[in-house]
């Protein structure tokens, strides 16, 4: 490393790996700061002598902890966007990205606070479409009026996690639907972990299960596909009977 102008690394290597412990920097740029815990980042923080860049989605899913012990999530639990900004859209020492490449205009809507504009599809760094777009882009599935009483089931809990068979069975039919469409990139993406390994056994029933990735939303961060089915577990009324669940990670239990 003697004699590097840039050196990358993650963060955990950054403080563990022997070749790291002797060198400092004048600036540090830790990207995806929002999932990782204070310490983490603070640690490394103490090998730049300038400054520390953090980039990351303020908006983003937490660190991932397994406790609910007040004193660790106070102290792990927390993102570094919470801890010291807690307003970045109105702070001095924040940059706002104002356009991206990656979402069909109309997928913003869904995203909560989203005020970026989409790029135009000519920019080298936009995919272009490999076919035509579908004419329905968004397609809500409601269980009470698409299934059946007798084979409903509301989300319960499954050990730490939760499952919803009701949801699952909609949501493996949805990705046989869409592979018999001519899709050749397919998503399923679901809060638990639980309901995620309902969903890939259904898929296997399906003779499906190799075409169709079915992870967490921890899991499929930064990951993109053509069609992307999201089973959400959860209604609002089953949400609603759990308000002293502070717990901010489903997706890895």
């Amino acid at each position: 490393m003697t004699g590097a102008r840039v050196v990358m690394c993650t963060l955990t290597k950054a403080y563990l790996a022997p070749v790291m412990a002797g060198p400092r920097f004048d600036v540090l740029i830790a990207e995806e700061a929002g999932m990782t815990t204070l310490l983490r980042l603070f640690s490394v923080e103490c090998l730049c002598r300038r400054a520390a860049i953090v980039v990351g989605d303020p908006r983003q899913l937490p660190p991932i902890v397994q406790s609910n012990e007040d004193l660790v999530r106070r102290a792990i639990g927390r993102g570094v966007f919470d801890v010291t900004i807690p307003d970045p859209l109105h702070s001095d020492v924040v940059a706002m990205l104002e356009i991206q490449y990656r979402m069909h205009p109309r997928s913003a809507i869904l995203s909560a606070g989203c005020s970026m504009a989409a790029g135009s599809s000519t920019r080298p760094t936009a995919r272009r479409p490999r076919r035509s777009p579908p004419a329905r882009r968004f397609r809500a599935c409601q269980l009470r009026s698409s299934i059946p009483e007798a084979a409903r089931a509301a989300s319960a809990p499954k050990g730490s996690s939760r499952i919803n068979p009701g949801s699952a069975e909609i949501t493996a039919d949805l990705a046989l639907e869409a592979i018999r469409g001519g899709a050749t990139s397919v998503a399923v993406i679901t809060p638990y972990a639980a309901q995620a390994a309902e969903v890939r056994r259904l898929l296997a029933e399906r003779a499906i299960g190799d075409v169709v990735e079915c992870s967490t939303v921890h899991r499929f961060l930064g990951r993109e596909c053509d069609v992307v089915l999201i089973d959400l577990v959860d209604a609002p009324a089953a949400a609603a009977e759990r308000p002293g669940d502070r717990r901010a990670e489903p997706a890895e239990r």
